[in-house]
């Protein structure tokens, strides 16, 4: 790990420049997410998949992650510039410690928007039988790919189709109790809605936590958080996940708990914060 300097980060990310220069706004749609996702990023995760039948997550992980440094944000808040199997498992490891404040034995934990696995099964491969896992995923790819390789790891995970867009899962995923969490996952749905957090309801989960970067914790008063919120902003992410969680408190349906914000990063301009909460 390489610490850098803040000035010195256009020099490592082009968005620094690219939002300088009025970069226009890339809209996020269920189709296009679908096409980022489903048709290119997990579709080629499911080639891979069937030319080795027999991999594993480090294996398919290893060929994901490319071999050279890229800048990001480590923790204490300092620019760094590592390797990404690095923050693979700084993120892991941050995971866990909030999650184990909050887990009992034999919980149920639940991911929702789960990609291929990357997390859940690290998890699952972390902790092994003392929890259950579960897992919800939009892509169709992204969810095949998951099943083959908890298939491959031995790990037992129930899963199902998730859908932030329409606030919509699969039976299998409810009432899974225990904690669900959400992982660079909201952060594609430019707004949510209201019922989100009735949706999450359906699982009965004694805590939910998000580990996704939130618009409204950028600090407007700092060039940092200022091109952070336009990063945001251009890539039409999430803008409003603090606000929906803090009108669900205001209206007694929920209570939030503990926030961290802005903890980790492996994009400089898009840390994620961890944002815990249970209903009331």
């Amino acid at each position: 790990m390489k610490k850098i300097a803040f000035d010195d980060l256009p020099q490592y990310t082009p968005w620094v420049s690219r939002i300088l220069n009025g970069e226009e706004q890339h809209k996020k749609t269920p189709s296009e997410v679908q096409r980022e996702y489903n048709a290119e990023k997990w579709h080629s995760v499911q080639q891979y998949l069937d030319a080795h039948p027999s991999c594993s997550l480090a294996e398919l992980n290893a060929t994901l992650m490319p071999d050279r440094a890229v800048a990001g944000l480590a923790e204490n808040k300092q620019y760094v510039l590592q390797l990404p199997k690095e923050y693979y498992q700084q993120q892991i490891a941050q995971y866990c410690a909030v999650l184990e404040k909050y887990l009992e034995p034999g919980d149920t934990i639940t991911e929702l928007g789960a990609g291929y696995g990357a997390v859940i099964l690290q998890l699952a491969k972390t902790w092994g039988s003392q929890y259950k896992y579960r897992a919800g995923e939009y892509t169709d790819n992204g969810l095949q790919a998951m099943r083959k390789l908890a298939l491959n790891e031995g790990i037992a995970l129930k899963s199902g189709k998730c859908d932030f867009f329409t606030c919509n899962m699969d039976d299998a995923l409810y009432a899974g109790g225990g904690i669900v969490f959400t992982s660079y996952a909201l952060m594609y749905i430019p707004l949510l809605e209201e019922r989100f957090v009735d949706y999450i309801g359906r699982i009965k989960p004694r805590y939910c936590i998000h580990f996704e970067p939130c618009y409204e914790y950028q600090d407007g008063s700092t060039v940092h958080g200022l091109l952070c919120k336009k990063y945001i902003e251009v890539n039409d992410y999430n803008r409003n996940l603090v606000q929906v969680l803090q009108q669900a408190q205001q209206a007694g349906k929920i209570r939030i708990i503990e926030v961290q914000k802005n903890i980790f990063g492996n994009n400089p301009l898009l840390p994620i914060s961890a944002v815990v909460w249970q209903f009331t």
